[in-house]
């Protein structure tokens, strides 16, 4: 999405004010139009008084040819990062060329965009290792049977917004599960074991950069939980990095291999937090609480999450009861 902000602004000399308007939202498909239409009218401006071939037009030609060929998805990626795709270095352009050989499509430019500020090729190596362990500390085998379950009987029509999706299968999941409304989710390993994890199941080695990995192989389906230690802090972060993952292969089924990280203004980490929020938390309990007269942190210590968590859906409150009405 596209999320076009006016501020105010005050000048001297002349005295001029250009007046703050309405945010307003627009999906993608939308906002590339718009910036296209206003890119495009700038150079026919400047055709018009003869004035060609400047920087901008090349550049132009160059986001045109990507656009159409299958550097787009590179580009994007690179764009994820903060840097020029036509101006990259080689360690950042190996970087990418290397993440595009595990993952694809919107997993990729979310894998990279998480890994603009930690030591690429650390991540990068913690990735080839949990694909290439072949032992079954990670494996949930149910979830594969779950999550076919679930999309089916509930399609992904709520909306276009990422939080949409997100409550409609979480809700639908606590069903498959046969998880009571009032039933807690203590710690990940509650998740694990309603996913068929055995006992041997544990969080992957730390590594900066993802909080989890979720991947599938011949045995079943995978997820690499990324080990935050022991701390009651760790643990909180182990349980919503779990339902996060659990939420992504269900609203994301078709993916084999796909991150879960800190990117706040991507579609797909979006809707993973809003599915754990309402699985680990739904807001009918949480309205009880508070009926109850308990403060927020009395609410996340029960379901063993954050009070941010609990904020949210509060403040999400109306749309989740609309979207799963």
């Amino acid at each position: 999405m596209f999320e076009i902000v006016a501020k105010q602004q005050v000048y001297r000399g002349p005295d001029v004010r250009f007046w703050a308007g309405p945010t307003e939202v627009m999906p993608r498909d939308d906002g590339e139009a718009v910036l296209t239409d206003l890119i495009e009218t700038v150079l026919s401006r400047l055709n018009d008084r003869d004035v060609r071939q400047t920087g901008a037009h090349l550049r132009w030609q160059r986001v045109q040819a990507s656009r159409r060929s299958a550097e787009a998805l590179f580009c994007e990626a690179v764009g994820g990062l903060g840097l020029d795709p036509y101006q990259i270095d080689d360690e950042a352009a190996a970087f990418v060329e290397s993440s595009e050989q595990l993952f694809e499509g919107e997993a990729l430019v979310d894998f990279v965009s998480g890994a603009a500020r930690v030591n690429q090729s650390r991540l990068l190596q913690w990735v080839e290792g949990m694909l290439a362990d072949k032992s079954s500390q990670y494996r949930v085998p149910d979830l594969h049977d779950i999550v076919r379950e679930t999309v089916r009987h509930t399609p992904s029509n709520g909306g276009t917004e990422a939080w949409a999706v997100g409550y409609r299968r979480a809700r639908a999941i606590r069903r498959m599960l046969s998880v009571a409304q009032g039933q807690r989710f203590a710690s990940f390993r509650d998740i694990a074991r309603a996913l068929g994890a055995g006992a041997s199941y544990n969080p992957a080695p730390r590594v900066d950069g993802i909080r989890a990995l979720r991947s599938e192989r011949a045995d079943g389906q995978q997820i690499h939980l990324r080990n935050h230690g022991e701390s009651a802090e760790a643990q909180a972060q182990h349980l919503f990095a779990m339902a996060r993952a659990l939420g992504d292969a269900a609203c994301f089924p078709e993916d084999r291999l796909a991150p879960v990280n800190d990117l706040h203004n991507a579609y797909r980490q979006a809707a993973g937090r809003a599915f754990a929020a309402e699985f680990l938390a739904p807001i009918d309990e949480i309205r009880s609480m508070l009926d109850d007269q308990h403060d927020l942190v009395t609410i996340a210590d029960e379901f063993a999450v954050s009070t941010s968590v609990i904020e949210r859906q509060i403040e999400n409150a109306e749309r989740i009861d609309a979207i799963c009405a």
